[in-house]
């Protein structure tokens, strides 16, 4: 497996110092989700430096996401749960759905911004 520990640890550590929310979460309502902040995480956890702070702009978009659609949720119950059932394969496939998810949100806010620009 990938040095996927560290990563998925510290996320961990930094959702453990939120307020803990107790009401369960319907399974699978939020997995996918999960998958891509173990994957941010776990990409987080082993960069350094601008590629270090804009992966966390990953992770905090994935935070978002759980967070909207089960604001009840216990993160790190939720992802540890998730991130001990996947594969490498479960890995590799969710950082290039995910990636591909941000790639997307990218162009999107990209294009806010050249809208909300004004005419020169």
């Amino acid at each position: 497996m990938r040095m996927r520990g560290t990563g998925i640890a510290g996320a961990i550590l930094i959702m453990a110092a939120m307020p803990a929310r107790a009401a369960p979460v319907a399974p699978g309502t939020i997995d996918e989700d999960l998958r891509c902040l173990a994957v941010m995480a776990s990409l987080a956890g082993n960069a350094s430096g601008e590629e270090q702070n804009r992966i966390m702009g990953g992770v905090l978009y994935f935070v978002g996401l759980i967070e909207g659609k089960a604001p009840a949720a216990d993160l790190v119950t939720e992802l540890k749960r998730v991130s001990a059932a996947m594969s490498e394969a479960d890995f590799d496939q969710a950082a290039q759905r995910c990636g591909q998810k941000l790639q997307e949100k990218g162009r999107q806010l990209d294009a806010i911004g050249q809208a909300l620009e004004p005419s020169k």
